[in-house]
């Protein structure tokens, strides 16, 4: 009954097969690049957040005897400690955004963020250079500073959530292009059980009329 169906119907519904099934295959690749780039994130995280976690505190006990006697380096290390409260309450919040928008206004307020950060230390360091003698503080504050750098976790949350979010315009799409191929499908079932009945109606009068010569040529013979 293909001949009978109109070909352009038939080469649309082709095509819509065609398109949900690039966006299937779409979908199935974006699922696995952010299995993998939550692995990463996951495994970057830990030491970004120890880093947060600690350097506040570490730097309360430096600054305990290191600026005792100097108001104006402990006001830095006040500041230091004040910036990295923040910055994590503000990471943990980040790390879990779906919402593009929201995430974009957070990853901006790290990044100012860490420059009162960077600022903080370097007043601090100016009164008191053996600052950087202690490992204690450093080595995560060195943490915290490469996740800020380019490619590091603050970028892969970004790219991880824009992952996200092609996958939803491909899910809609799918989604969309499925209830056309399903109405495509339909209509075409509808199409083909007419055709069939009408073939049938036709073959059965067919059938009738030949068995009514049959009948008639018979009787003529007898």
């Amino acid at each position: 009954f293909g001949a009978l169906i109109d070909p352009t119907v038939q080469q649309q519904l082709t095509n819509n097969i065609e398109k949900f099934s690039e966006y299937s295959a779409a979908i199935i690749q974006s699922q696995q690049t952010q299995l993998e780039q939550t692995a990463k994130i996951t495994e970057q995280a830990t030491g970004f957040r120890y880093g947060l976690s600690s350097i506040g505190p570490e730097m309360n006990r430096i600054a305990s005897f290191l600026a005792i006697d100097n108001p104006e380096s402990r006001d830095a290390a006040n500041r230091f400690v004040a910036a990295s409260g923040v910055m994590e309450s503000t990471f943990l919040l980040f790390m879990v955004q779906e919402d593009m928008e929201l995430a974009q206004k957070e990853y901006k307020e790290l990044k100012t963020r860490i420059s009162g950060l960077e600022l903080a230390f370097d007043d601090f360091k100016e009164w008191h250079p053996d600052v950087k003698e202690f490992a204690s503080l450093t080595a995560p504050y060195q943490m915290v500073l490469d996740g800020f750098k380019s490619g590091g976790i603050l970028d892969q949350i970004m790219v991880r959530l824009e992952t996200a979010q092609t996958q939803n315009a491909d899910f809609t799409q799918a989604a969309l292009m499925a209830d056309t191929v399903a109405a495509q499908l339909s209509e075409l079932s509808d199409i083909t059980t007419s055709i069939i009945q009408t073939k049938e109606t036709e073959v059965q009068n067919t059938i009738s009329e030949i068995t009514m010569a049959l009948l008639i040529g018979g009787g003529v013979l007898v």
